[in-house]
């Protein structure tokens, strides 16, 4: 019954701007008015709003509220172009606020001082065996520029699951996901040049955009609705970019996944405009259903698609292993692999494959998907009990965390910093923007288990949003 009251409010809504009813500029009633005007909850007005916004129809200013945007058409449709300059590309400073999280290790845990209790023997065994056997030989030189080749193997078998047809030869072994992320960006993309985020996106992609001078210009996640995919075409028609980096399978903060006819359909719209997809999967492993989920890699058969991905996620983020499958833009890729790092531990990636071979893998992650899934519940719950003024909790298909959305006037960032001289760190929602349009959220993460010490450190998390909500009254 909720979903169909949201998308009547939302249908109300529109008529009434693209009409005219509600000029451009004007201001949209407040969640409190439009819960009260409409009765209903608090979660059902922001989902229609956020609906709204998602269309470019409003637009959210911090501290203000929702506005109509300033170029809509009277007509019954939607502009395809926007000269909102919330919606231009724009050139990514980033927070600081992002290097300060990972001074701390935090980006994933809640109190980064509890220690893990969880151990992988088989991986340590692997590990410890491939530098005993290490010969001096081995060491005074350089493997592969493209990486191991059982390495190479053992990741394109294991890429299969994902669809498609892979050998070692289609594989660039990385340090990390995040330098797969570099190196897809600087071989479809030149300084100046406008690149397309599905929002909210993992910081690190914009981090990645900053550093190499690149404009950026967001769209709403392609797995909330179908018409985001209209969004994305009518923004490339209008901006041109080079490249879509999207998250398909369990995108964080998020968790949601990108039906699979969006994806087979967002691969022909960008072969359509001669834009390259760089295609982020390091959760793709993390499934919460019966069999993991297709890649959009595996859609594509002209090469148009460059996948990234890595061990960090779902093995250890130690090993610094990762890898890309850059399609047509091989050639480029391995050029700017040796450039950016002519070489990788060969003990590493000698101890990773030979634990592949042996089975210890699959058994690993299909252990940690089963804690994950189970932990969503009791993640909810927790949140349900210890955090005021939520608005909405987003339900994983995978993955490691969910969003959690506040009412607006929630700051998390200064919420961050009321946190910051404690042992608690949270991640705010405004790093997974350049927009500044997730101030109200934050990601939080459900990897380690729910100790007493963690549900106390969510309880202070409460107290504090109390506490803040108090003093901006």
């Amino acid at each position: 019954m909720a979903t169909f009251i949201y998308h009547e409010i939302e249908k109300a809504l529109r008529d009434e701007i693209l009409s005219g009813q509600r000029a451009p500029g004007s201001k949209m009633p407040s969640i409190r008015e439009l819960c009260k005007d409409r009765s209903v909850s608090k979660s059902t007005a922001i989902k229609a709003y956020q609906q709204l916004e998602s269309e470019l129809l409003i637009e959210s200013r911090p501290r203000s509220g929702y506005y109509v945007c300033r170029k809509t058409e009277a007509d019954g449709t939607q502009t395809n172009t926007t000269s909102l300059s919330d919606h231009d590309p724009v050139f990514v400073n980033f927070d600081e606020v992002l290097v300060d999280i990972m001074d701390r290790g935090a980006p994933f845990d809640i109190l980064p001082g509890v220690p893990r209790t969880d151990d992988n023997d088989d991986l340590k065994r692997c590990m410890a065996r491939a530098f005993r056997q290490q010969t001096s030989y081995e060491t005074m030189y350089y493997d592969d520029p493209d990486g191991l080749p059982a390495l190479r193997r053992e990741i394109a078998r294991h890429a299969q699951r994902g669809g498609g047809n892979l050998s070692q030869n289609d594989i660039v072994v990385t340090n990390g996901c995040q330098h797969a992320l570099m190196i897809a960006l600087m071989a479809t993309a030149k300084a100046g040049d406008t690149v397309v985020v599905e929002a909210p996106a993992f910081y690190g992609v914009f981090q990645a955009i900053e550093a190499l001078g690149l404009r950026c210009i967001e769209v709403p996640s392609l797995a909330e609705c179908d018409s985001n995919l209209d969004l994305l075409e009518t923004t490339i028609k209008r901006w041109q970019p080079t490249a879509f980096v999207c998250f398909p399978n369990f995108a964080t903060p998020t968790g949601s996944i990108m039906p699979e006819a969006t994806k087979a359909a967002t691969v022909a719209l960008c072969h359509n405009h001669d834009v390259a997809i760089i295609e982020d999967d390091i959760y793709g492993e993390l499934y919460f259903g019966l069999s993991r989920p297709r890649t959009l890699y595996s859609y594509c058969d002209n090469g148009n698609v460059l996948l990234c991905s890595s061990f960090s996620k779902s093995l250890s983020r130690d090993l610094r292993i990762g890898w890309l499958m850059p399609g047509k833009h091989i050639n480029a890729a391995r050029r700017l692999k040796i450039a950016s790092s002519i070489s990788i531990s060969q003990s590493v990636q000698k101890g990773i494959a030979q634990y592949m071979i042996e089975g210890h893998l699959q058994r690993w992650v299909g252990e940690k998907r089963s804690e994950l899934s189970q932990r969503v519940a009791e993640t909810q719950t927790l949140i349900a009990s210890t955090l005021p003024m939520v608005a909405s909790v987003s339900t994983p298909a995978g993955g490691l965390s969910l969003w959690v959305e506040f009412d607006q006037s929630v700051d998390t960032l200064m919420l961050y910093k009321r946190l910051h001289g404690s042992d608690i760190s949270i991640t705010p929602g405004g790093l997974f923007s350049v927009k500044q349009r997730f101030d109200h959220c934050i990601r939080l993460s459900f990897e380690h288990p729910w100790t007493t010490d963690r549900i106390n450190a969510l309880n202070v998390i409460g107290a504090e949003i109390t506490a803040l909500s108090i003093a901006t009254d």
